[in-house]
């Protein structure tokens, strides 16, 4: 079993003129990571989350097959879960998570306002050296339609089952009432 917290390594390697070969590790100084934020009905905002996530097995190859050959979807819809996770390279469902209702996502507590939507691109950053890293976000802001409690959110590349890309627990465990806000913004380095 894998566990890639995503850190993107480039490696490269050259001839020296003694002959000699030597690779070199260029490691960039950012990886994904998630912010959510609650904003309560009166206003009240809170940090929930701002760190790094895991991404999975199928999320790694699943960036390759986008990369490699254009094939997929793009990984944008969001997904929040009601369980706390022990992340892993093999998961390919989001334990918990909130749904609809209707019985189409992976199951958990129902809220319409809270379940998997899709999220929004923006700000991207092109690399500023040759090489250098670049950067894209994906984001979205759900409104609570009754009270529940979110642990933790993914990123999938499609609205029903699909692929899990990357997934991350919450700081600490948060309780929405209905028309509380999160607002979800994961920023993913490439």
């Amino acid at each position: 079993m894998s566990f890639d917290s995503f850190n993107t390594e480039i490696r490269m390697s050259a001839e020296v003129i003694r002959g000699r070969a030597f690779a070199e590790i260029l490691v960039p100084a950012k990886r994904n990571y998630v912010s959510i934020e609650k904003i309560a009905v009166d206003g009240t905002k809170t940090l929930l989350a701002d760190g790094f996530n895991s991404r999975t097995n199928m999320g790694a190859a699943w960036q390759a097959s986008i990369m490699g050959v254009a094939r997929g979807g793009p990984a944008n819809y969001v997904a929040l879960s009601t369980a706390t996770l022990s992340p892993s390279g093999t998961d390919t469902t989001l334990l918990g998570e909130i749904t609809i209702g209707d019985g189409t996502n992976s199951g958990g507590v129902v809220n319409t306002g809270l379940a998997r939507a899709l999220g929004t691109f923006q700000n991207p950053v092109q690399p500023t050296i040759i090489g250098g890293p670049a950067s894209y976000q994906i984001a979205n802001v759900f409104l609570s339609s009754a009270t529940s409690s979110i642990n933790s959110a993914a990123l999938f590349d499609n609205i029903t089952g699909g692929n899990l890309f990357v997934e991350a627990n919450l700081n600490n465990p948060v309780i929405l009432e209905s028309g509380d806000q999160i607002v979800l913004t994961w920023t993913i380095q490439i």
